[in-house]
């Protein structure tokens, strides 16, 4: 089929279009290694400025590229077999998980510090922040790849403000050195981040990954599911770090996207942008991915599965509050939810002080909970699915669906047959959209007795295969 080819689909009132891919961008600027800096480090470090501007002419700017450490092989294969194994310790029985081969390189973790906008606050100029991970390869481990793979990825929800990627290295991090509550036995936040790293970087590939807007360093509120916020986060790290990348020598062979879960969806956000700017990507490929938030909460609210786990009020949570904080929409979490529970939701949404994650540990998990019950969660007028969909929340949630196009990127999505998360109906939206389209360039893979965990594991293992093989 051709790329120019114009899509009308009066059925969903959605017109989408085909962008011929452009050259991968040769940014240009100066940027540097600075001291360490942030809140489990001391102030200091600066670095040039650059980049190719964004939307708007204003993001993608490189601000600063803080060095962080070194990780050897060791830790990094230990992120692939101890820590795994710790990581797929929640699967189900009749799950098998994925061998990694051992890490071949040592990387080099840095903070990349970047300029962005807020699409939905008329392109406001923000600060981003994320992770990028070199591998040191040659003789002696000393020098940076000259043509590696560029693996961008997304991540998934996260209960602590600094269990993001830019953090997930970070030694002294509180949220992301197995901070557990009593019980609770969800792997912390930031092993999703260090397992790609392990698995890409440590055999020779480029992994970048943005914070997103509130997470980390970023002053900003979390935009949760906020579409156009993902996409501008996302894009302008790419931009920020091809910038870096090009002054350490070092030019992408091809970009490639990955992400798991609330970062499935950012994913094919992410590619619909990319697409839409004429951007190439070589492949991309999802696990566990939601592509429709509106048809996902109205399974979580109205026909939940017999496994759907306690903390999934926090996805109504955080986008509702999202919401109404990027849509200046005042009120519309007090609307959505339970009079009863709002103040503690809102202390899960804005994750206030450096134990944070004890509250809302506490808000989920405590003797003294928010319930666990969607329905009980939400005002009573939100008993009836029609009134979630006429509402202000419904119409918000349903702007954030990221499949109602047509892509020509090769894309794998991965979706687990036992995941308490994204239910099969929902993981195969996209495949069912793009079969109805005549798209061949989707592909799905199911995970026997893949929950969400193992889910994530085996398509990362897939993945590797399927991008070396490009």
């Amino acid at each position: 089929m051709k790329k120019h080819i114009l899509f009308t689909l009066l059925a969903v009132g959605l017109i989408g279009s085909a962008f011929a891919q452009t050259a991968s961008p040769t940014p240009k600027g100066s940027g540097g290694d600075g001291g360490k800096g942030g809140l489990f480090f001391g102030a200091g470090g600066a670095g040039g400025a650059g980049g190719l501007g964004g939307i708007g002419g204003a993001g993608g700017t490189l601000l600063k590229a803080t060095f962080l450490r070194t990780v050897d092989t060791k830790e990094l294969n230990t992120i692939l077999g101890p820590d795994k194994d710790k990581f797929a310790a929640t699967t189900i029985p009749n799950y098998i998980a994925p061998s990694f081969s051992a890490a071949t390189y040592p990387v080099d973790i840095y903070q990349i510090t970047y300029s962005s906008l807020i699409p939905e606050q008329n392109n406001k100029k923000t600060v981003a922040f994320g992770m990028i991970a070199i591998p040191k390869v040659g003789e002696g481990n000393k020098r940076y790849p000259k043509t590696p793979k560029l693996i961008s990825y997304q991540h998934g929800t996260i209960f602590g403000k600094y269990q993001c990627p830019s953090y997930s290295f970070v030694l002294n991090n509180y949220e992301a050195q197995n901070h557990q509550p009593q019980g609770w036995d969800f792997s912390d936040g930031g092993y999703e981040d260090r397992l790609m790293t392990a698995v890409f970087a440590g055999q020779g590939d480029v992994v970048i990954a943005a914070d997103y807007f509130g997470m980390g360093e970023s002053t900003e509120n979390e935009g949760y599911t906020v579409k156009g916020s993902h996409q501008q986060a996302c894009l302008d790290l790419y931009r920020a770090a091809s910038t870096f990348l090009a002054e350490k020598g070092i030019r992408q062979s091809g970009l490639y996207l990955s992400g798991w879960s609330q970062g499935g969806l950012v994913t094919l956000q992410f590619l619909e942008k990319l697409e839409e700017l004429g951007f190439p990507v070589i492949a991309a490929s999802t696990a566990s991915a939601p592509p429709d938030p509106f048809v996902a909460m109205n399974g979580f609210i109205y026909n939940p599965s017999p496994i759907q786990p306690p903390w999934i009020t926090t996805l109504l949570i955080l986008t509702v509050f999202s919401y109404e904080k990027y849509y200046s929409q005042p009120g519309l979490a007090k609307d959505v939810i339970n009079p009863l529970y709002y103040e503690r939701c809102k202390q899960i949404y804005e994750r206030k002080g450096e134990k944070s994650l004890d509250q809302t540990y506490a808000n989920l998990f405590g003797s003294k909970a928010i319930t666990s019950d969607m329905m009980d969660l939400v005002q009573s007028k939100y008993h009836d699915p029609l009134n979630l969909a006429a509402s202000l929340y419904g119409k918000d949630l349903q702007q954030s669906q990221a499949y109602r196009w047509f892509s020509f990127t090769p894309l794998h999505m991965y979706y687990g047959l036992a995941d308490e998360v994204v239910t099969v109906p929902v993981a195969l939206l996209a495949i069912n959209y793009s079969q109805a389209l005549g798209n061949s360039n989707v592909s799905t893979y199911s995970v026997a007795g893949g929950n969400h965990h193992g889910t994530f594991l085996q398509a990362v293992a897939g993945q590797k295969i399927w991008f070396d093989s490009f």
